[in-house]
């Protein structure tokens, strides 16, 4: 169901999905809604929800653990600036998150923690945030399936080698466009044994180039 630049308001949207309990596939765009609308998270049968470019801020967890069938979320171009924690810890069957070009400087210690919920999950787009670090969230620690994480053009001046390692799985992972100044060098150590891993882009970060550093 299409309801691209056609639906102005929460009303709008429960209205249009009034008896449509059996939907899908739901994409709502540039109708500036702020919140999920409660008739999107009664979507039982939902497997693919699209809200790019509205104005949405907040993401209910109570909304997702109802979508359980999830497994494509695409939130790219709105005003989020946090991800709550267990906000997919129902969403067993997830295999894309799209939450980049919004505003995030945090996400939860426990959104991407359990390992045996996000089994399935293979593509993480966080690029164009706010983001200055991937740690303490242990969110890189559990993505052993993933095999895009993109977390370029935000603000991140840290990546730690031991994070990276559990990244078994990765063929790209993208940190260009972010305050990284060096790295550690087991950081390529630790991948040029990864036989998966293809793609690591640094690209358009400040490097520090002396000979006092690690790289």
């Amino acid at each position: 169901m299409n309801c691209t630049e056609r639906v102005d308001s929460t009303e709008e949207v429960r209205d249009a999905l009034f008896f449509k309990s059996s939907v899908r596939n739901l994409t709502i765009r540039g109708s500036g809604i702020r919140r999920i609308p409660a008739s999107v998270c009664g979507l039982l049968r939902l497997q693919h929800l699209d809200l790019r470019n509205n104005s949405l801020g907040v993401l209910d967890p109570d909304c997702f653990k109802r979508l359980a069938q999830l497994q494509g979320v695409f939130l790219a171009q709105n005003e989020i600036a946090k991800i709550p924690d267990h906000i997919f810890d129902n969403n067993h069957f997830l295999e894309v998150i799209d939450l980049s070009q919004n505003e995030i400087r945090f996400i939860g210690l426990h959104v991407f923690s359990n390992a045996s919920i996000l089994r399935n999950l293979k593509y993480v787009n966080l690029s164009d945030n706010m983001l200055t670090s991937l740690e303490p969230w242990p969110m890189i620690h559990y993505l052993i399936n993933v095999i895009m994480l993109d977390v370029s053009n935000n603000n991140i001046k840290f990546v730690d080698p031991v994070a990276l390692r559990q990244l078994v799985n990765a063929s790209e992972i993208r940190l260009h466009g972010n305050e990284l100044f060096l790295l550690p060098f087991d950081v390529f150590f630790i991948h040029s044994f990864n036989a998966t891993t293809s793609i690591i882009s640094l690209h358009n970060n400040p490097w520090s180039c002396s000979c006092n550093n690690s790289m």
